[in-house]
């Protein structure tokens, strides 16, 4: 029903509740008797109104509210005030109904279009860093460029890059100090089930930004990938929080995955590289993983990539260069050999350089100097970088230069030929690697894909230049090589076959497909075989909360780590019970149990709805106090009040509260009031839980006694449990909190290593 009235400005409930009675009485007057249809409409229509009160009036816009027939789709009521009519064009009810049907689309559709918007952010942020540290590059160059003197240029590129690490090392400090470090380990962390929201703050977000383009523009060998996939994840946490996506914030499974999805775009902005993107951001940041997340994993990767691509002016936010080697025949048969023993030396050399991480990260929490000193290290290390890094001509465009350079067809450039490559390779390698493992311990926004990678790339490079100059063979290509021990070595240190995708994306070409597959699985291997990854090092290193898998034929159960004192409720507990068990734990939720010796689980009650119902119950005794000291004082004012007054009222008057008396009247005394019950009495009043109770959830996760804890593990991690309650025949034994986990699983793996 629509209604079209100049004279009605208003359409509220009440507004369309009077002009349908009077309607229904001109309608009745012209109605004959035997039309009994209006009637039967507006009778049903108030009954409606009356049942579902004044919003549901508003539903009558509705299309199926009411539909009237063809012959009767018009009733013209000119003689009444303000010309009313009802129409069956509605030309104002299309305009609400596509502006109500567009609403509940994006109602029902709002988390693809968050992940639309959260593309569209992670693009932005990565070309505005993007066009940072490249202004930040050419205002350098500018700079040693304005003198002819190489000591002059040296002075002027360090103080420059010092005066950004510097920042770097400010911002973290006074911004954010959950900033610092790649942002990897902590994903994983939260990916896993743990709460860490000083991680995916704003101020976390605004400084890992800037931090990571001071580090990177001061030249330090340091990746974007980390900090990207943080800045990715906290952006879609605080997008989750707008009042806009109310359907996500209230939904933390569909958080979860948003922030999961992040991640993901984090990477496909980094590489440029969606699908690699995708699959890297599973196996660094997931120990299982749900399928349901992959679609909108890709679709924000997806959507990052196609962003980056639309929005840069160069068309496309490259890790290097794209490559051009031979579709026929890139690779001999006999090169297999060579690929095989790049894959175990470079796995190999993999587990050295994680080991010297944990090396020196042990040794600074040694020397309180070397932990301590937030700026010393900073400035040492950026020092050791710049004299690195001034002298090789080629290191000065960054990172995509020296990519371009290694993976080039042809020979390199005589900046590397200066004295021969035989010794600028190795050099430049063995102090990309150790540079890289001391920006890993500085204060500062650091990933490690990307020097790692670009070290590998060094080493590959080489083997593949001495190979030919030994053999004599004009058709291998030093090139290819450098490829293949790019992806071996940075598998072997982040222990992920992502990185093979990786390389095909960045590469442009399917030509290395077998060989670099083959170094990816031997170096993860080989470097499985003797280290854990990088990023579970760095998360015993920062202290993170995380639950490493336990050993799948392990023989503990969950009757080994339960705790056997559990908190409860039963249905016969009082308000001092409840009292007392709040008071006295922090349990949430609380479970329900039949009686203290049975102890049969009936379910969960949240602890909010319990405070709610003990804070009630202390109101109504405040009230019932105060009603007894308000009805005290009234009856004290009487007894005191006079015997007699002057006037005569009648009986009726007085309505049996007295009677008249020889001209005077003689008030009944009333009687005192009788005292509430003592605090105790009123608080031994049973609480009625039952399965009725409001926030009473009937099926809370549980396991047996004899659980092994390698599937208990899987729950946990697949479900974010925080805890888990124990039975036995169905009798509350037990719970298992997600601290127990994590030593449990902590323990289990310090003992399998």
């Amino acid at each position: 029903v629509k209604i079209m009235d100049s004279g009605v400005s208003s359409r509220s409930a009440s507004t369309l509740r009077s002009f349908l009675t009077s309607l229904k009485e001109r309608v009745q007057e012209q109605t004959p008797s035997d039309a009994p249809s209006s009637k039967h409409y507006f009778d049903s229509v108030n009954m409606y109104s009356n049942i579902q009160g004044d919003d549901a009036m508003e539903d009558l816009d509705d299309d199926t509210a009411y539909q009237q027939s063809d012959d009767a789709s018009h009733i013209d009521l000119s003689d009444s005030p303000g010309h009313l009519s009802i129409d069956s064009q509605y030309p104002m009810r299309t305009r609400k109904s596509w502006y109500r049907r567009l609403g509940q689309f994006f109602i029902k559709q709002q988390d693809w279009f968050f992940l639309l918007v959260l593309g569209l952010c992670s693009a932005i942020i990565a070309l505005a860093v993007e066009e940072i540290i490249r202004f930040a590059y050419q205002t350098r160059n500018r700079l040693v460029a304005v003198t002819d003197n190489d000591f002059a240029g040296f002075l002027l590129w360090t103080l420059f890059s010092l005066a950004l690490a510097m920042l770097a090392g400010a911002v973290v400090h006074f911004v954010g100090p959950f900033s610092a470090g790649s942002g990897i380990p902590a994903m994983k962390s939260i990916l896993s089930g743990v709460r860490l929201k000083h991680y995916l703050s704003y101020r976390t977000l605004i400084s890992k930004a800037i931090g990571i383009i001071c580090a990177y523009s001061a030249g330090l060998f340091v990746g974007k990938e980390g900090p990207y996939v943080h800045i990715c994840a906290a952006l879609a946490y605080q997008l989750s929080r707008l009042r806009i996506f109310e359907r996500i914030k209230k939904n933390d499974a569909l958080r979860f995955q948003t922030v999961a999805a992040g991640c993901a775009a984090g990477l496909a902005v980094t590489f440029g590289a969606p699908v690699g993107g995708v699959l890297f951001s599973i196996e660094v940041t997931s120990t299982y993983y749900l399928i349901a997340s992959m679609s909108k994993a890709f679709f924000t990767a997806v959507c990052a990539a196609l962003f980056v691509r639309l929005l840069s002016y160069d068309g496309f936010l490259a890790f290097f260069s794209q490559t051009h080697f031979p579709d026929n025949e890139p690779y001999k048969a006999y090169e297999i050999v060579p690929f095989v023993c790049i894959g175990i030396f470079f796995g190999l050399l993999s587990v050295l350089f994680i080991r010297f991480v944990e090396f020196w990260s042990r040794f600074k929490t040694r020397y309180r100097i070397l932990s301590e000193s937030r700026y010393m290290g900073l400035i040492f290390i950026t020092f050791v970088t710049c004299c690195v890094v001034y002298p090789i001509i080629p290191l000065r465009g960054g990172s995509t230069k020296v990519l371009d350079d290694l993976f080039t067809m042809g020979p390199l450039s005589t900046a590397w030929n200066t004295p021969t490559i035989y010794l600028m390779l190795p050099l430049f390698a063995l102090l990309q690697v150790g540079l890289t493992a001391f920006s890993l311990g500085l204060p500062i926004p650091a990933g490690l894909v990307t020097p790692i990678f670009i070290a590998g790339a060094a080493a590959g490079r080489l083997v593949g230049e001495i190979i030919k100059d030994t053999s004599g063979i004009e058709t291998i290509h030093p090139a290819s090589y450098a490829v293949v021990g790019a992806a071996a070595l940075t598998s072997g240190v982040t222990r992920t076959l992502a990185t093979s995708i990786v390389v095909f994306e960045l590469t442009g070409q399917m030509s290395l497909l077998l060989p670099v597959l083959l170094v990816v699985l031997i170096s993860i291997t080989v470097a499985s075989f003797f280290s854990p990854s990088i990023y579970d090092i760095q998360l015993q290193m920062k202290g993170l909360p995380y639950m490493p898998p336990f050993k799948p034929h392990g023989k503990r159960t969950a009757r080994d780590l339960m705790k056997a004192e559990v908190t409860f409720v039963t249905i016969n507990s009082n308000y001092h019970n409840l009292e007392t068990v709040l008071r006295n734990s922090s349990v949430d939720p609380l479970p329900l149990v039949e009686s203290k010796d049975t102890r049969y689980l009936m379910g969960v009650i949240p602890r909010k709805r319990l405070e709610r119902l003990l804070l009630l119950h202390e109101k109504a005794y405040e009230k019932l106090r105060q009603d007894y000291d308000d009805a005290l004082e009234e009856y004290e004012r009487l007894q005191n009040a006079p015997a007699e007054e002057p006037s005569q009222p009648s009986e009726d008057l007085l309505g049996g509260i007295g009677e008249i008396s020889n001209g005077s009247i003689k008030l009944e005394k009333p009687a005192p009031p009788v005292a509430p019950p003592s605090r105790e009495e009123f608080w031994s009043q049973k609480l009625g839980l039952s399965r009725e109770t409001p926030g009473f959830d009937p099926c809370p996760f549980s396991t047996f006694a004899e659980t092994p804890l390698s599937k208990l593990h899987f729950m946990f991690a697949m479900l974010g449990l925080s805890h888990a309650l124990v039975l036995e025949r169905g009798k509350l034994v037990g719970v298992i909190t997600k601290k127990d986990m994590m030593t449990a699983s902590r323990e289990d793996s310090l003992i399998d290593q």
